[in-house]
């Protein structure tokens, strides 16, 4: 029977990981109020933890591959393997992302979107996996929209990971709608798509992803918190980091945007607010 990976002495990845955030600048995630400690301890238990379970399975399919003879086994455990080792990689990618995010040192590069065209292919992979799950995915950019001069990375990130969130809470036959408008008053639309004038004169515009599901008001302020997840959310067991949203919002912030959510009547709403074009210094 295959062993479950155990850190048996956790103290030297615990130091080890303790130095690199102090000398990575991770003094941005508390607050100067003497507790900077705790809270990096804090932080990297939840990383021991979060590294552990994908490198268990990946001992565990290492071990099952050298012992079976059935070809069918194998290529389950070798998938079993790339998908822990892709998660730890997504891991690491959003810790270094989310650090360079927090002491402003992640490059940022603008470019002029024209987002009639660029938002439709950012959705696309998505309609694809709605339709995979019988769910409804509505995409909306007004017409009379300006080309935006933005992070193309960031924003990217930033549409997807709301998307990836959406399809994964999403029951079957549930809408999901993304909305890009210039007219502030859609922004507290929470349930419908619906055609009109979306344009106003004015240097922002707004991007709304709703989704056919209610997050409990009580779990509302923990959402952009580092390794949170809805409990029992995830009807498709899809997975993540539990660092996404922590992601989105650092990214809005860095393009001078800001971001709010909603989440009543059987529906929840993510709505961002952003320059049509970023000044950077």
């Amino acid at each position: 029977m295959a062993k479950i990976l155990v850190i048996e002495d956790e103290k030297p990845v615990r130091m080890n990981l303790v130095a690199m955030l102090k000398a990575e600048g991770f003094q941005a995630i508390a607050p100067e109020d003497g507790q900077l400690g705790v809270q990096i301890d804090a932080f990297v238990n939840t990383i021991i933890h979060e590294l552990r379970s994908p490198l268990a399975t990946m001992k565990m399919s290492i071990e099952l591959l050298q012992t079976t003879q059935n070809s069918q086994r194998h290529l389950f455990y070798l998938e079993a393997l790339q998908a822990a080792c892709n998660h730890e990689v997504e891991l690491i990618d959003n810790l270094l992302n989310l650090q360079r995010l927090e002491t402003q040192t992640f490059p940022i590069e603008t470019e002029t979107l024209h987002l009639q065209d660029w938002i439709p292919a950012i959705a696309e992979p998505f309609a694809i996996r709605a339709q995979q799950r019988q769910q409804i995915l509505q995409v909306r950019v007004c017409a009379e929209l300006p080309p935006v001069t933005l992070s193309r990375f960031s924003l990217e990130r930033v549409v997807s990971e709301l998307l990836n969130n959406a399809c994964k809470y999403t029951p079957p036959h549930g809408k999901i709608i993304l909305e890009v408008f210039q007219k502030q008053d859609k922004a507290l639309r929470t349930n419908e798509a619906s055609d009109g004038a979306c344009i106003d004169q004015g240097a922002s515009f707004w991007i709304a992803v709703r989704n056919e599901a209610e997050i409990p008001a009580s779990f509302l302020p923990h959402l952009f918190d580092r390794f949170y997840r809805v409990p029992n959310g995830d009807r498709w067991q899809q997975g993540g980091t539990g660092l996404g949203l922590s992601l989105v919002k650092k990214f809005v912030e860095q393009m001078q945007g800001t971001i709010q959510v909603h989440s009543a009547e059987g529906w929840t709403s993510f709505v961002i607010q952003l320059p049509i074009s970023l000044s950077l210094p």
